[in-house]
């Protein structure tokens, strides 16, 4: 099966659970108003409680498929070292040197001859593998 069509699957139960979830909500707050519908608002927790376990489980599903693709700004999340980068989801991964440069991180790539700001890269990134304290690499 293709990776982009199972994200997209999942994604789609995720947003389905959401709109089940919330609908539930909705109804256990309209029943709480009566003293007589205690008993049922706590089967309707239940279910939402099962709920929200079923989309974690389908979340993590997704993020195992992303890697690590983070939906965060660069500068928050990474730091200089060295990762695996992929170019496009399930594609082979390359080592690649993340670095601190003037203007913010720069990545060197094997095969390029010069190093790309990290906010134009539209892969993936695992790791880091190692740490660099370095400041700059020269390639």
């Amino acid at each position: 099966m293709e990776p982009r069509k199972s994200i997209a699957e999942l994604r789609s139960h995720v947003a389905a659970l959401v709109e089940q979830e919330a609908g539930l909500l909705q109804k256990a707050f309209e029943l709480s108003r009566d003293e007589s519908s205690r008993a049922s608002v706590g089967g309707i927790f239940a279910q939402v409680q099962k709920i929200q376990r079923e989309r974690s489980a389908f979340r993590k599903q997704i993020g195992d498929l992303l890697g690590s693709s983070r939906m965060h700004s660069p500068a928050e999340v990474w730091q200089p070292g060295v990762y695996d980068y992929r170019s496009e989801v399930g594609s082979k991964s390359v080592r690649a040197r993340v670095v601190a440069g003037p203007l913010g991180l720069l990545v060197h790539i094997p095969g390029q001859s010069r190093a790309v700001r990290i906010e134009t890269l539209a892969g993936t990134f695992d790791g880091p593998l190692a740490s660099d304290d370095s400041t700059s690499y020269l390639a």
